[in-house]
């Protein structure tokens, strides 16, 4: 399986082809569980958001810090109201400041090899205030885009590196590479690119056990482990956030649109997308101007 074909890894769009840092801001909407080959570092900065990374669920709340390593499967669940923070480091943004010999002999293998560990630091920790700052410091630079931003983004990814080395000197050890834990990231990547692929078919858990090679109740209990949802209940959010976007970006007719994306009949979808969005079908398209449609959305944000 090439996990990069799937839907579920992100191509990131940077607005800098030579500077590939990009900060999203996220309000009340959810994470879809997905992976791409950049560091993450999610900051929270309202409410409480429940974040999986490669299996574990760490519970942030206002102020919490959460580094998502390179390639990991990852999704965030907010309890609303909630905001957050995902700052997306680019490969070749660490590769440009490896250049200098000091930092590529005490970072180089961590960053580029995706060896970095999963970290979880809230305002209790006693360094905290320092890591708040730097990022913060990035947060800003980055959102107001002043004159030599770019060079302050670096420094600050530089001495936020430096903060790691001395305080978590594990987060730059590979440490989360057990045999188990990877063999069961790939199956449950591999279970999510073939959602992607059949959910306007009809997909059951015995199909799915047998797609991984599990079985069902291993399957159902590590696939919600990895992504904070049933079986059941994900491919219901996969198969609506692929109603709406068909609402907003096509003039399909409206009783098109549950075949087109597995549900069984029109009632049944009429009724699961007002119980999810708040409004019946027919409201999307009315809100939107006669004769446009919208953008796709990003796989960030998801109602």
């Amino acid at each position: 399986m090439n996990t990069m074909d799937s839907e579920h890894y992100e191509i990131t769009q940077f607005e800098e082809i030579d500077f590939p840092f990009h900060c999203f801001q996220i309000s009340n909407l959810q994470t879809l569980p997905h992976w791409h080959n950049h560091t993450e570092i999610i900051y929270v900065r309202q409410g409480e958001c429940t974040v999986y990374i490669d299996g574990i669920a760490r519970i942030g709340h206002e102020g919490d810090l959460m580094l998502v390593p390179k390639g990991s499967l990852h999704s965030v669940l907010p309890r609303l109201p909630a905001e957050y923070l995902a700052l997306v480091i680019g490969d070749t943004l660490f590769t440009s400041m490896l250049r200098d010999v000091h930092c590529e002999a005490a970072l180089g293998s961590s960053l580029l090899n995706g060896s970095l560990a999963p970290l979880h630091m809230t305002p209790a920790h006693a360094a905290y205030p320092e890591l708040s700052n730097l990022i913060k410091n990035i947060i800003q630079e980055g959102t107001q885009k002043k004159e030599g931003y770019q060079l302050s983004i670096k420094v600050s990814l530089c001495q936020f590196c430096i903060f790691l080395m001395r305080h978590f000197p594990n987060s730059v050890k590979v440490i989360f590479d057990s045999r188990l834990q990877g063999a069961h990231v790939l199956l449950i990547k591999q279970a999510l690119e073939y959602l992607a692929l059949h959910y306007t078919e009809k997909v059951t858990i015995a199909d799915m056990s047998l797609h991984v090679n599990l079985s069902g109740q291993h399957f159902c209990r590590l696939f919600k482990s990895y992504t904070g949802k049933t079986f059941t209940y994900y491919l219901t959010d996969l198969r609506l956030d692929h109603a709406n976007r068909l609402l907003l970006t096509t003039d399909l007719p409206i009783t098109r649109i549950p075949e087109l994306t597995g549900f069984c009949n029109a009632n049944y979808f009429s009724r699961i997308f007002k119980k999810r969005y708040g409004h019946v079908p027919s409201h999307v398209r009315k809100k939107l101007t006669p004769g446009t449609v919208k953008q796709a959305e990003p796989i960030r944000g998801v109602q």
